[in-house]
C-alpha cells in the first residue's frame, strides 16, 4: 500500500519551495525596477510605522528619510512657494483622498519633481503610502520650447507667421469695433540671394537676425511684428494715425 502521507509531505514541500522561488523571483524583478527607474519613492507602512526610501534617491536628495517626522526635511527641500502646497499634498489621508499629483521645484539643483502620492486603505483607514518623486525638467523645457515655437520664429525672436495672423485679426476685430485703422507693411531685402549666393547662408541667417533684433525693440501692445518667410518681414501697427510716432520710428526720421 502507497504511502500516502509521504507523497503529501513531498507534494507540500514542493509547493513551498516553488512558492518560495516565486517570491525571490518577484524581489528580484523589483529590486532592477527600482535600480533602473529614473524616479525615487518613498513607502510608508501605518501599522509598522515603518518609513523606507527606495529606487534612485540621491538624484532628488541628499538625506535619509528614516522617520515620518524625517519628511519635514521635504519641505525645506523645494523653493518656499512649493512649500505649504508640498507639505498638504503629502497628507491627503486627512481629505481621505486616495490620490494625488503635483510639482514642486527643489531649492538647489532647481529640478522640477512631479510628486504622486498614493494612499491605499482598508475598511476606511490607511494602511499604506506610496510617493513617487519624477524628474521632470527635461520635460518641462521641451513643452516651454514647444509653447515657444508656437508663437515665435527661431531665427530673430519675433513673432512666426501663423500667431501673427491671429494678432493682426485681433487688430482688425478691435479697429472694426472702436472705428480705427491697421497699417499694415511688407519689409524684405533687395537682391538678398546675391547675399546667400556671395557670402554664404550663415551670413545670411546673420543679416536676417540682426534686422530682426533691430525689429524687436519696436514691438509693443501697437505694434507687431513677423519674420514672415526668408528675407520678409510683416509689420501690423493699430491706430497709426494715433501712434505717430511708431511710423516715424519705423521710418527711421
Amino acid at each position: 500500500m502507497a504511502d500516502t502521507n509521504g507523497i503529501e509531505k513531498g507534494n507540500g514541500t514542493q509547493l513551498i519551495a516553488e512558492e518560495y522561488q516565486r517570491l525571490r523571483d518577484d524581489e528580484k524583478m523589483f529590486r532592477l525596477l527600482c535600480e533602473t527607474s529614473n524616479s525615487a519613492f518613498i513607502y510608508y507602512n501605518y501599522k509598522e510605522d515603518r518609513v523606507r526610501t527606495l529606487a534612485n534617491w540621491d538624484h532628488f536628495f541628499d538625506f535619509p528619510i528614516s522617520d515620518m517626522k524625517d519628511l519635514s526635511r521635504l519641505y525645506e527641500s523645494v523653493e518656499e512657494q512649493y512649500a505649504i502646497p508640498f507639505r498638504e499634498g503629502l497628507f491627503i489621508e486627512k481629505q481621505n483622498r486616495e490620490r494625488q499629483s503635483f510639482e514642486v521645484r527643489l531649492k538647489e539643483s532647481h529640478i522640477f519633481v512631479e510628486v504622486e502620492v498614493n494612499i491605499v486603505y482598508d475598511d476606511g483607514k490607511p494602511t499604506d503610502k506610496i510617493i513617487r518623486f519624477k524628474d521632470v525638467t527635461k520635460l518641462n523645457a521641451q513643452k516651454d520650447e514647444l509653447a515657444y515655437m508656437a508663437y515665435y520664429d527661431m531665427l530673430t525672436g519675433l513673432y512666426n507667421r501663423n500667431y501673427f495672423v491671429r494678432l493682426l485679426g485681433e487688430f482688425l476685430r478691435l479697429a472694426d469695433r472702436e472705428r480705427r485703422k491697421v497699417a499694415v507693411m511688407f519689409v524684405d531685402f533687395d537682391d538678398f540671394r546675391r547675399v546667400n549666393d556671395g557670402m554664404g547662408l550663415i551670413a545670411g541667417d546673420e543679416l536676417v537676425q540682426l534686422f530682426g533684433q533691430y525689429l524687436f525693440d519696436l514691438m509693443s501692445d501697437y505694434v507687431v511684428i513677423s519674420h514672415f518667410s526668408t528675407d520678409i518681414y510683416c509689420i501690423a501697427i493699430y491706430d497709426p494715425l494715433r501712434r505717430q510716432k511708431c511710423g516715424d520710428d519705423l521710418s527711421g526720421d
